[in-house]
């Protein structure tokens, strides 16, 4: 692909200096800059939603007005969504000022956003390519350059797909990256049990579970790290904290496996210190969690199909 530049590893995207430049920042509240001077572009709702839509939509890629005006306003009669388009266009432009409003090019038919480069694939779909990419290698076969990579991009990570704008036609896009960026976590979290990081790998899973606090396995897995790490107050207050989801939110019941790991993490606080424990009687803890985590996945997949089938 032309001009795509195999450093990049940032939520925005800039042109180059020489032609008219557009920072957008799509993660979290879209917002943008305009130029090297990285002026902020000063929009009102319906002008974040219409740059928003653009740059989702009709990146390069010329999109036929009437569509435009249907994704911006569906429903409603295509007289009057036409009229509010071409507000909504001059408003924009004008916003841009003289240097830069044609970075939105049209015709009679057709709106895209243009630069003198318009192969080079947007913000969004580089992270998009990048960390599917990243999340496709095991996690024992990725090169320290290649995990560095995947963390950068993952921090850039600041929310939700342009966090503020509510229409359908961002919706899908919202979802999909919303998943990868937890599958990102999930492959990070992953290598850094590979190597040995336990509290890396604890500080990742606690993110995890701010996002889907239903990861029955992310709950297990930090359990797992907290006893191994001779923690086990922290690893039976993150067991109620599993068991208090499973029960409050999907209504499951403690069960003789749920049952058998709390007692399981009550033997392994009244122990002593697990300094002074041989690494057989951990490892014995933790294949028990590891029996106990299995039995339980397998109760909530059960209640999703039975949802599913409703």
């Amino acid at each position: 692909m032309k001009n795509f530049d195999p450093d990049f590893s940032s939520s925005t995207f800039d042109e180059p200096t020489k032609a008219p430049s557009l920072h957008l920042n799509i993660f979290g509240p879209l917002s943008a800059t305009l130029g090297t001077s990285k002026e902020k572009l000063e929009l009102a709702q319906s002008g974040r939603e219409l740059l928003g839509c653009l740059a989702l939509h009709a990146y390069g890629t010329p999109l036929r007005r009437e569509r435009l005006a249907e994704m911006l306003w569906p429903g409603i009669d295509p007289d009057l969504s036409r009229r509010r388009l071409r507000t909504g266009l001059w408003r924009l432009r004008k916003a841009m000022g003289s240097t830069h409003q044609n970075i939105i090019t049209q015709n009679s038919e057709h709106i895209w956003l243009a630069f003198d480069t318009t192969a080079r694939p947007a913000a969004h779909e580089v992270f998009r390519c990048r960390v599917e990419t990243h999340c496709q290698t095991p996690p024992v076969e990725m090169r320290l350059e290649a995990f560095d990579d995947l963390t950068t991009l993952l921090n850039t990570y600041s929310g939700p797909l342009m966090d503020g704008i509510d229409a359908s036609w961002v919706q899908p896009d919202r979802e999909q990256f919303a998943d990868l960026y937890l599958r990102g976590l999930d492959c990070q979290l992953k290598w850094y049990r590979s190597n040995g990081q336990a509290e890396d790998s604890i500080c990742t899973a606690k993110q995890m579970l701010k996002l889907d606090p239903y990861r029955e396995d992310v709950h297990a897995m930090l359990i797992g790290l907290y006893a191994a790490a001779g923690q086990p107050r922290r690893a039976i207050a993150q067991y109620h904290d599993c068991d208090g989801v499973l029960q409050d939110d999907l209504g499951i019941e403690a069960t003789q496996a749920r049952n058998a790991l709390h007692d399981a993490l009550l033997k392994r606080q009244a122990l002593q210190s697990p300094t002074h424990k041989t690494p057989t009687e951990l490892e014995h803890v933790l294949v028990g969690l590891q029996h106990s985590v299995r039995a339980l996945s397998a109760q909530v997949d059960a209640l999703r199909a039975a949802l599913t089938d409703r």
